[in-house]
Parts: structure tokens; sequence; C-alpha cells
């Protein structure tokens, strides 16, 4: 096997290949983190009548995105390359549209932001997915498992929407 390439269950990764998705990935990371810190800040901060079932479903959000923040950081780091390691990298790779978070919203404010935040983190998803250069079956495996836990999430909170309204 030659020096610069891998081996991979299912395949192959050639090292120069992995660098060509590296920035989709560590922009899909940062929306992550962005999306998760968001959920949780709304999480500690909902209140209204609508406040138990608010505060249990952002705590799942937050937990689960947790969970895929991991899973794509780790894959990155199979990949030989460093993560995101700062704020500051997080504005770069997300810049700072979803990174609204305002402790004082209302719920019904709250509910439609995180909504917009996780179509939003859908949307960047699903671009990576379309990318033609992302050739590694591992890597998009995971980025739809990511995607389809990130569209179970908006659906929930846009079912809470209806409901609060």
């Amino acid at each position: 096997m030659k020096a610069n390439m891998r081996s991979e269950s299912r395949g192959v990764i050639e090292l120069e290949k992995a660098d060509s998705y590296t920035k989709p990935m560590q922009r899909v990371l940062s929306q992550l983190f962005a999306t998760r810190l968001k959920a949780q800040v709304y999480h500690w901060n909902a209140r209204g009548p609508q406040f138990y079932s608010a505060h249990k479903l952002l705590e799942d959000v937050y937990k689960n995105l947790d969970e895929s923040i991991d899973e794509v950081a780790e894959r990155i780091r199979t990949l030989g390359i460093h993560t995101i390691s700062s704020f500051e990298e997080i504005i770069q790779f997300c810049g700072t549209s979803n990174l609204k978070s305002d402790k004082f919203m209302g719920l019904d404010e709250m509910i439609v932001d995180m909504n917009k935040s996780l179509e939003s983190l859908g949307k960047v998803i699903s671009d990576v997915l379309k990318q033609e250069n992302l050739n590694c079956r591992v890597t998009e495996d995971l980025l739809i498992k990511t995607l389809g836990r990130v569209e179970k999430y908006a659906w929930m909170i846009r079912s809470f929407e209806k409901e609060s309204e």
C-alpha cells in the first residue's frame, strides 16, 4: 500500500482527497457546536406555561448534538486532521448567524430560533453530502446519520412551535 494512503473499512482514503473535504467537515462541526450551545442556553432559560416540555426537549436536543459533535470530531481526527479548537474557529467556519442566542427571549421566540438553527444545520450537512469530492462511504454514512438526527429534532421543535401558538 502506498505511504500516502490509509486503509479503512469499505475502502481506502487518499490523504490528498481527505484534505479536500476537511473544511466542509469543520463547517459541520462548527455548526453542530453553535446549535448545541444555543439549545443548552435555551434549555436553561426557558420559562412560561410550557417550561417543562420545552426544557426537556431542548435537553434532548443538546445531548444528542453532543453525540454528533463527538462522532464528527473523531471522524475528522481519523482522517489525520486536527479539529477546530476555539470559538474563533467556530465563527470562521460558520459565521455569526447561528450564534445568536438571547436568554431574554420568550419561549416562543426561542423555539422559532431553534428551528431556524436546526434547519440551517441540516442544510449545511446536506450541502456537504452533495459535494462531488466527498468520496468516502464512512464519512457519508456518518453525515447521513447526523442529518437524520438533526431532521428528527427539527421536526420535534416545529411540532412544539405549532402547539405553543
